[in-house]
């Protein structure tokens, strides 16, 4: 190989290390690193990295709720903060809808959390909501589905993946789950997929 072609090799490298690791569901954009440790036919087990999100609480369920949670970190991320940066994560994926449940298996908070790469400068939020959040390596079960996501959606493929997790023998934390979207919801295909965290 000649230094000229090195080079470039080189470089693309970089770029694409300071770009963030990305995958074919991604559309070549920065989100979370993992690799497969298998796949049960219906579902994954997947080893993530550490990883940061931008995380608001959302007030409920409801289609109004969760717009209202989305312009939120849209408007942090636009420069209304404390020091009045732009942040990169508008094209990162996905965005993450995460549900903790009570004892009884109700829903008790919602939150919703868009992923930022390692490289990210976060500014102070204006809006106390505003948290960043750092979520430890982990094993994560995870269904892939294609239909347009919607919150009965999420709960009927969370509830498929505990009984495929059940047959499978595995252990996992039924207290909480993630609905993962890699889509705009105006594309015309779809790649979602629920989260549950192995205990």
């Amino acid at each position: 190989m000649g230094h000229c072609a090195f080079l470039l090799l080189f470089i693309l490298g970089m770029l694409s290390a300071v770009r963030g690791w990305t995958t074919t569901f991604c559309s070549g954009e920065p989100c979370p690193e993992y690799h497969v440790v298998r796949n049960y036919g219906e579902f994954e087990e997947r080893e993530y990295v550490r990883t940061r999100w931008i995380t608001t609480k959302v007030q409920s369920n409801s289609f109004i709720h969760l717009m209202a949670a989305h312009e939120t970190i849209t408007s942090y991320s636009e420069g209304h903060n404390k020091a009045g940066a732009m942040v990169p994560c508008k094209n990162t994926w996905p965005v993450l809808i995460t549900v903790t449940l009570g004892e009884d298996g109700s829903e008790r908070d919602i939150f919703l959390s868009w992923f930022v790469s390692d490289d990210t400068e976060l500014p102070e939020a204006n809006d106390p909501s505003i948290i960043e959040e750092v979520r430890p390596a982990a094993t994560v079960y995870v269904r892939e589905f294609s239909d347009r996501a919607s919150h009965e959606i999420g709960k009927y493929n969370k509830e498929k993946l505990h009984e495929a997790l059940g047959k499978a023998s595995k252990s996992f934390e039924s207290y909480r789950y993630s609905g993962a979207g890699y889509n705009s919801p105006w594309a015309i295909y779809h790649h979602n997929e629920v989260w549950v965290y192995a205990a």
